[in-house]
């Protein structure tokens, strides 16, 4: 009998932690449910609902995809579109806001490293996934599964081009209808998976769409309605594109290293051209290698010059000193200058990588000093922590462990050294406050993307490194 009473104790305990669930408030997202099977998740999906927001159908969805082993984050798209309708601003950008959602809760819930999360929408949400992704820069989402996606949804407000490559129609025939344009080319995979039985978004029309559409993928469900309410019916062929896009990862280099730099987040983009160009290594913002940076990097490279990407979201995701950054960087300027043959290295910063990178490079050895012929820093801070922190990207604040960057920088007299800001942000930035008779300061538009002008940026600095 105590033994029946122990089975039937696992059983119901099992059951509960199927059915556990945490709510945590974000932002925009309001009342975020969460699903979590893994005391240490490694994978993150952010699941948007349909206009029915929190309706059975869609929770039974979120429970079935928890059980995939990957965090699940559920979102009410009610609620979240509701918001980005009445803020300011002529249109909104919600890649910025599913991004800034990932690292926060990768952070909340102590992911070992930062991943690229997988979004997953229903119906309305099946949308919204697709938009997101077009809006994206690439290396911000691993991708995209939409369920029941009809190539339109109604808006308060219009939704920006983000990256450049989102761009829409107004419907004549329904108010506050928005008619996405078929993307030649997004950023990362996606998946429609559509029911051939669908009463609400017509699968012809939605294979034909997909089929089109650049990195699209269509998978067609032949006993599936708009509800998906038969899981049997759809939930191996949802897996198998979610396991195809959790396969993938961030491309890194493929090279066997040295163990000094084997658990470095670094991104290569070697030449085989002049062997007179320096290596150029670029410390990304906390967006990663994505937009700026990658957009710098390639363009370097389409220049004959070398470059290694150092992903500071991910190595700042941990508390580093900035004795142990500095010899990282040691590391890598020893390893790929003698891997591919450069006498003369080009450190560039952007972001928190700008603010990083005079506290890397004072403490080098003076051998590796000597191999650093400029440096540049993009939207240099005042002060710097050598942790990233989500708020950061919210609101300006202080932390305990912060340094100043200003005196880091005067240390480098002995140095060429190239200061970019945008002018919206002056009063924040350190070049507007460094001399000019040592150093290369030059003011473009804009803020902290300087209007997006990346193709300028790049001219500016080949203008000075070269």
């Amino acid at each position: 009998m105590s033994k029946l009473i122990f089975i039937l104790i696992l059983i119901i305990s099992s059951a509960v932690q199927a059915e556990q669930q945490e709510i945590v408030n974000y932002g925009g997202f309001g009342d975020i449910h969460i699903y979590n099977h893994n005391q240490k998740p490694t994978q993150l999906v952010l699941f948007v609902s349909g206009d029915g927001g929190w309706d059975i159908g869609f929770i039974d969805m979120v429970k079935q995809l928890a059980t995939t082993g990957a965090m699940v984050a559920a979102i009410d798209i009610t609620h979240y579109l509701k918001v980005i309708g009445n803020e300011k601003g002529k249109c909104s950008y919600p890649a910025a806001d599913f991004e800034s959602l990932s690292q926060y809760l990768q952070q909340k819930y102590q992911f070992r490293q930062y991943s690229l999360p997988v979004l997953v929408g229903y119906s309305s949400g099946a949308t919204l996934v697709y938009t997101v992704l077009a809006q994206s820069p690439p290396n911000t989402f691993q991708g995209g599964i939409s369920l029941g996606f009809c190539p339109d949804l109604l808006l308060d407000k219009p939704l920006c081009q983000g990256n450049g490559s989102l761009s829409w129609r107004k419907d004549p025939k329904l108010k506050n209808n928005y008619l996405f344009d078929i993307n030649k080319q997004l950023p990362s995979a996606w998946f429609a998976l559509q029911g051939e039985n669908d009463q609400v978004c017509n699968a012809q029309i939605t294979k034909d769409y997909v089929e089109k559409v650049g990195n699209g993928n269509i998978v067609m469900l032949p006993k599936v309605g708009h509800g998906f309410a038969v899981t049997e019916n759809w939930f191996s062929q949802f897996q198998q594109a979610f396991n195809q896009l959790a396969a993938k990862e961030l491309k890194t280099d493929a090279t066997i290293k040295p163990d000094s730099l084997n658990d470095l987040p670094l991104i290569e983009l070697p030449t085989t051209s002049n062997k007179n160009q320096p290596l150029a290594i670029i410390l990304t913002g906390d967006g990663g290698w994505a937009g700026i940076d990658k957009s710098i990097g390639e363009s370097l490279n389409k220049q004959g010059i070398p470059v290694v990407g150092f992903n500071s979201l991910q190595y700042f995701w941990n508390r580093k000193s900035p004795e142990q950054a500095a010899l990282d960087l040691g590391n890598v300027i020893k390893y790929y200058t003698n891997l591919w043959s450069r006498k003369q290295v080009i450190l560039i910063g952007y972001s928190r990588g700008a603010d990083v990178l005079p506290f890397m490079r004072n403490g080098l050895t003076i051998s590796e000093k000597n191999l650093v012929k400029e440096m540049v820093v993009l939207g240099q801070s005042k002060t710097v922590d050598f942790q990233f922190h989500v708020s950061d990207w919210l609101m300006a604040n202080n932390h305990d462990s912060e340094l100043a960057v200003i005196p880091e920088m005067q240390k480098l007299t002995d140095q060429n050294i190239l200061c970019v800001y945008g002018i919206d942000e002056k009063p924040l930035t350190t070049c507007s406050q460094l001399n000019p008779e040592n150093f290369h300061i030059v003011e473009m538009s804009g803020g902290h993307h300087f209007s997006g002008d990346y193709e300028k940026l790049v001219h500016i600095i080949l203008e000075h490194i070269q």
